[in-house]
């Protein structure tokens, strides 16, 4: 174990409005030679206990943990190995199970012409999985391939609200990746 550290995270705000947040941040990492090459992990994980919107002083707080774009749990890992002048790195991101915001959902009716309960309109947790490989033949050049969503998840469809608009294709895209697997490569130079 090269380092580690936990972060129990406070970020109130007084009487102002803003943003305020509570949570717990854990960060790992691992250095090591295995084999003929170096292997490293590096694990990121958030535990959100509690986070608000205060739009106006005096205003009521907005409540967001738990909700899409402020879900409870999210972790990042990211796997990587050097042999030479061939690596290899896979990077896995989790966000958890989330709700739709429950200002939003106050004026949808559902089925039996109440108001829906926030915890009953929840969008599932997703993993993302990004491979790349490099390899650097010498000192100045390092080439690249790589893939992004390597697995295409979709991104979960969240409602919008507008009548008629909705196709199943809406989502949060500042949360979730909206584009889907894609490859690309290239070369990196120093001069």
């Amino acid at each position: 174990l090269s380092s580690g550290s936990i972060e129990f995270i406070d970020s109130g705000v007084t009487n102002s409005g803003g943003l305020g947040t509570e949570g717990i941040d854990l960060t790992v990492t691992y250095n090591n030679e295995i084999g003929p090459g170096d292997f490293r992990a590096r694990l990121s994980y958030t535990h959100l206990l509690d986070g608000y919107v205060t739009p106006l002083p005096g205003a009521e707080d907005d409540v967001f943990a738990g909700e899409v774009g402020g879900s409870e749990d999210r972790a990042f890992l990211q796997l990587g190995y050097n042999w030479g002048d061939v690596g290899i790195t896979w990077g896995i991101n989790y966000i958890g199970k989330a709700y739709l915001d429950d200002q939003f959902l106050v004026g949808i009716d559902n089925a039996d012409g109440g108001t829906w309960a926030p915890e009953s309109v929840s969008v599932d947790a997703v993993t993302y999985h990004d491979v790349q490989l490099t390899w650097s033949p010498g000192d100045i050049v390092e080439l690249y391939i790589g893939a992004t969503n390597l697995f295409d998840e979709n991104p979960p469809p969240i409602v919008s609200g507008l009548p008629g608009n909705d196709t199943g294709t809406e989502t949060d895209a500042g949360t979730y990746d909206p584009i889907g697997q894609r490859f690309y490569a290239g070369f990196r130079a120093k001069f």
